[in-house]
């Protein structure tokens, strides 16, 4: 009958067994609670954060596009005068 009907099995069956377990799963470390916290912490700021930024971003667009008109408006007149 072979070696399957007395119980015991080759190395190759053994280790295929033992692997068969390990495939597919992976063997992560358990967070902290104080990572945990930490990341929630992080999370708030950059919301908060990226609220503030995109006001910020509106002036600076705003102040951007009043410097160009008065560049370009200047650009256009002839400056007489001076030395």
């Amino acid at each position: 009958m072979g070696i399957a009907s007395t119980g015991q099995s080759s190395p190759r069956v053994r280790l295929a067994d033992s692997l068969r377990g390990k495939i597919g799963k992976q063997e992560r470390k358990r967070l902290s609670l104080r990572a945990v916290g930490f990341a929630i912490i992080a999370g708030v700021r950059m919301k908060t954060m990226s609220v503030a930024w995109a006001g910020q971003k509106r002036v600076r667009e705003a102040l951007g596009r009043k410097l160009e008109g008065v560049v370009g408006g200047r650009k256009g007149k002839r400056i007489s005068g001076g030395r």
